[in-house]
């Protein structure tokens, strides 16, 4: 990663170097003959590192002159005055485009897909003001954006030519040309905007990306932008890139970009269009705690047969493939890189159940019970009444959704349950404060689902993931109802891993760095990474209280964790620690688990684990646009008020 550089000197080099930011018709400069870009370790250009464009384009891609904002924002949001960043300087609209344009402008400070931090789209989120993360390797290329969470992951490698739905940031598939990225972006919705003033496109837009290192410390950017339903021909934009100013950290993502979530609502006008499986799952995902808990029980009701097997070794991963050695990097990690996936050990329960310890079995992975229970979910007879639960706990009428977006219907399962530290697979028990607050809570909350706000509460009350901000860590684990996929991607000092949900991604340092101050908190929480021989160690703290880091798969106790006197949904205290082991045991395994250290809470640290399998079947992870299509949040609340209005007709308290 190259060294962190204020802004301020990036701006007097360039000025010095007279490649400031460009005028109309004026682009970024050729780059210079005497540079040679730094490689990568195959030998291309290496463009690692944080990113962030600097001038107006975010506020207008045209030449404008200074407009004042919202009276009521004050200055807060008074517009710059810019030249244009457009070959030409303007833009070739349709005249019906051009029309479409100037009501965008008119309607700017509501109509802004920003403004209800939905995804940028591309090539916004590059010179949108906030940094981003470029996290090269050598097949793949993930650029992490702080803005909205947004992420992409550029192929590199042979995939599909485009995706087989609409999406907000596009599918990208890159090449090198001499020290050149070249990346071609298409399959997008129609959705996102160029810039703060209303400049648009349809879904036939195609963008082609070229990213050339042009100094030490920037890279020119160009997009050329082709959609023949809205312009009447193609066009480019140029601007140079910097490196983010202040210390080059992993910060992308941090909290302050994503807190509005839900606040920012779609509005009855706006639902028209959203046609693809993103304008379901704010809705869908509701019912995924209650399915697994459904499968979990079904789990318990196996006929009981009396085993004796070895109590499971708490902390040791799992033995490694004899006569198997990791493969390497080209830089020598150990090469973790991949889609991975949980979803064969969808309905395995949290703890060990009762039944099973009655029954005297102390080894998860006790083969003969594994075999008995996984004959019972493969049964036809099993198979029709889970999915006949699934349609009774509400179907399409209520958001659930047909079956076949569950995943979880057809495990394979390798463990019987997931606790392993305690060794009597349960949770320890809570502390006498953390019983307090449970207790708390459940007097807050009494009479109430999760996803129902209590009277007169607004978006807070509801917890982070029916919300559509994050299902938490390490919650994102435990398998659900569907979006069990996680894409790794490494680089020289860093790991990154893309989670399917919430389209969230954890850059992980592997360097001595500290963490962040304590004051810093995020919803995910701060990794630091190390090898210890094959297995990736990762520490994270300094998350947030607002989270349900464990989603409410595990016991009722775990569940009901609050925050002081109920205030907040379930309460990642914010002196959780977690310690996550990532080992490689073969081919296509890799064995994780995570102890879980929150003193405040549980009377002990405690562990547990689940197989990760790699996942050859699919050639990406796709867009999970839930907060983009999340209407249901709006059902949710106009509903909640409507009751409170009834009961108040009635005479009654709310």
């Amino acid at each position: 990663m190259r060294a962190a550089t204020t802004l301020a000197t990036v701006v007097l080099a360039a000025v010095a170097a007279g490649v400031w930011l460009p005028g109309p018709g004026v682009g970024a400069t050729a780059q210079a003959p005497a540079y040679v870009a730094p490689r990568f370790v195959d030998g291309n250009p290496d463009l690692n590192g944080i990113w962030q464009a600097l001038g107006t384009a975010h506020w207008d891609l045209e030449a404008h002159h200074a407009r004042p904002g919202p009276p009521q924002f004050g200055a807060l949001f008074a517009e710059p005055g810019g030249l244009s960043y457009v070959d030409g300087g303007t833009i070739p609209y349709q005249p019906w485009a051009a029309a479409r344009k100037r009501e965008n402008f008119a309607q700017r400070w509501t109509l802004d897909p920003e403004a209800r931090c939905y995804m940028p789209g591309v090539p916004r989120a590059t010179y949108m003001p906030f940094p981003f993360h470029i996290v090269q390797s050598t097949n793949k290329i993930l650029i992490v954006y702080e803005f909205a969470s947004a992420q992409r992951t550029i192929h590199l490698d042979e995939v599909p030519a485009s995706y087989p739905i609409d999406t907000w940031m596009g599918h990208s598939r890159g090449r090198w040309d001499g020290d050149t990225l070249v990346v071609e972006v298409n399959s997008f919705n129609d959705q996102t905007w160029f810039d703060r003033a209303g400049n648009f496109h349809g879904n036939a837009l195609r963008v082609v990306e070229r990213y050339t290192p042009a100094g030490p410390d920037r890279i020119d950017y160009e997009a050329t932008i082709e959609d023949p339903d809205v312009f009447t021909r193609p066009w480019t934009i140029r601007l140079p890139l910097y490196p983010a100013p202040g210390d080059a950290r992993a910060t992308a993502g941090v909290q302050v970009r994503r807190v509005l979530r839900g606040a920012a609502l779609r509005t009855p006008a706006r639902r028209s269009g959203q046609v693809t499986a993103r304008g379901r799952c704010g809705m869908r995902h509701r019912l995924s705690a209650r399915v697994t808990s459904v499968a979990a029980a079904a789990a318990l009701a196996a006929p009981a047969v009396v085993l004796v097997a070895e109590p499971a070794r708490a902390q040791a991963a799992a033995p490694q493939a004899a006569g198997w050695t990791p493969p390497r990097t080209l830089w020598g990690d150990p090469d973790l890189q991949g889609l991975w996936t949980n979803m064969r050990e969808a309905q395995t329960p949290f703890e060990r159940p009762d039944g099973l310890a009655e029954r005297g079995i102390t080894d998860p992975g006790n083969p003969e019970v594994l075999a008995e229970q996984q004959a019972l979910i493969d049964d036809p007879a099993a198979r029709q009444a889970f999915e006949a639960q699934i349609d009774a706990a509400g179907g399409d009428g209520t958001g659930a959704g047909p079956v076949h977006w569950y995943e979880n219907l057809a495990p394979e399962r390798s463990r019987l349950w997931f606790v392993v530290d305690p060794p009597d697979g349960k949770v320890p028990p809570l502390t006498p404060e953390a019983e307090r607050r449970a207790a708390a809570r459940a007097e807050a909350r009494a009479g109430l689902g999760d996803d129902e706000p209590r009277p007169g509460r607004w978006v807070e009350d509801l917890s982070p993931l029916v919300r559509c901000i994050t299902r938490g860590l390490p919650a994102v684990y435990i398998p659900g109802a569907y979006n069990n996929n996680y894409q790794i991607v490494q680089s020289p000092g860093y790991v990154t891993i893309l989670y399917e949900w919430m389209h969230e991604t954890r850059i992980i340092p592997l360097d001595d760095r500290p963490h962040l101050p304590a004051h810093v908190r995020q919803w995910i929480g701060d990794p630091r990474g190390r090898w210890e021989g094959d297995t990736l160690v990762v520490e994270t703290t300094n998350f947030t209280n607002k989270t349900e880091y464990l989603a409410g798969f595990s016991s009722r106790e775990v569940l009901e964790l609050a925050g002081a006197d109920g205030e907040a949904p379930y309460g990642a205290d914010e002196n959780l620690r977690l310690i996550e082991r990532f080992t490689p045991v073969g081919p296509n395994t890799i064995d994780w688990r995570v102890t879980v250290e929150n003193p405040a809470n549980w009377e002990r640290p405690w562990t547990f684990a689940m197989p990760l399998t790699r996942d050859d079947a699919q050639p990406w992870v796709f867009e999970y646009a839930c907060h983009e299509g999340n209407y249901g949040i709006a059902n949710i609340l106009s509903g909640a008020r409507a009751r409170e209005r009834a009961a108040r007709e009635a005479g009654e308290e709310p």
